[in-house]
């Protein structure tokens, strides 16, 4: 079959791009040929912002720029935001399978294209979401019956997270069989990432890896008590200033690799931690996105891994054996609604 991926399109956020990523390998795993038909995260003003970047912040418009040449390198990435609805049905009927997510496709603050992120543009019984997020715990009530339609045009209906199978349920106004399905990120093993990692220059021999999406006084409080507790060197994966800061999501994987700890409040931060099995340190955020962090850390029993937890001699240190025992049983579970959902729609 040819299969559509639809999500979101964010050349700044690592994360966003090795979702994307994992979901096309783990698809063409199955024998499908795979395009990605993406709406950029910035809504719309993506040119704008990289014209904006470009004059006014150069290390984050490199590291977009790099990013951009890479996923374009190893996918097809269709952009929408100017198609009109006529373009959007005649792209639609390319395909024979569509698959909506993973990442915040659903997210109220990103929701200004419905018509493709509910996969309005192809027919009902080719749609099928993937780990799909809402990355928020509530639904506005005056958003609930745009919510209804989307999801009632998508027959077969994973999420990523606990709250997100609660809205579904609750948009829906019924129950649901609704599975909870692992992050495309964690589809892939060590292994497999290993081989996507591609080596970063000049990189500290032993160093502390923060990734944070936004600042945080807390975790940068926490940072340099633990820099001045090991005499370890900081790299900082997302402060424009650091001399670190452009890296290709290739190369990212390979800072995650080499990392003595990680320090992070992001979910693909965690994910990351978890799939190349790092010692992490997690700054759980009690926003929209916690439920992302917690329900991934509950399900793997790492919840001991929060910095309100965490002992000291358990910094470094992290036994993944029972860990890796839960994520394959996630991994083959996750996978089988994959393919049979997949399979469901080829013969329909």
């Amino acid at each position: 079959m040819k299969v559509a991926i639809v999500t979101l399109i964010d050349y700044y956020n690592q994360g966003n791009r090795l979702q994307n990523y994992a979901l096309q390998e783990k698809i063409k795993e199955l024998g499908h040929e795979v395009d990605t038909i993406g709406v950029f995260a910035l809504r719309g003003l993506g040119g704008a912002v990289e014209f904006g970047m470009h004059v006014f912040f150069t290390p984050l418009y490199k590291r977009m720029k790099r990013n951009k040449i890479l996923s374009n390198s190893m996918q097809n990435l269709i952009l929408v935001e100017n198609y009109t609805k006529k373009k959007l049905d005649e792209l639609g009927k390319n395909y024979d399978a569509v698959v909506i997510g993973s990442d915040q496709v659903w997210n109220p603050g990103f929701l200004d294209y419905p018509y493709v992120l509910f996969g309005f543009f192809a027919d009902k019984k080719k749609c099928m979401s993937y780990a799909a997020s809402f990355g928020v715990s509530k639904i506005a009530k005056n958003r609930h019956n745009q919510y209804k339609k989307g999801l009632e045009h998508i027959p077969y209906i994973s999420v990523r997270e606990n709250e997100a199978r609660t809205l579904v349920n609750e948009v829906l106004e019924k129950e649901v069989n609704v599975p909870v399905v692992l992050d495309p990120t964690l589809l892939l093993t060590k292994e497999d990432w290993q081989k996507y990692a591609s080596p970063y220059p000049n990189k500290p021999k032993k160093y502390i890896l923060t990734y944070s999406l936004m600042p945080k006084k807390k975790v940068n409080k926490y940072i340099k008590k633990l820099q001045k507790e090991t005499g370890l060197e900081v790299v900082n994966l997302n402060k424009g200033r650091d001399k670190h800061f452009i890296h290709t999501s290739a190369e990212f994987i390979d800072l995650f690799l080499n990392a003595e700890v990680i320090v992070t409040n992001s979910f693909h931060g965690h994910a990351m931690s978890i799939a190349l099995e790092k010692p992490f340190i997690s700054f759980i955020s009690k926003k929209s996105t916690s439920s992302r962090v917690s329900s991934l850390l509950k399900n793997l029993g790492l919840e001991s891994r929060t910095s309100e937890s965490i002992k000291k001699e358990e910094y470094f240190t992290l036994d993944y054996t029972e860990v890796n025992k839960k994520l394959a049983k996630m991994r083959e579970e996750s996978f089988t609604f994959l393919k049979n959902s997949l399979k469901s729609i080829e013969n329909s």
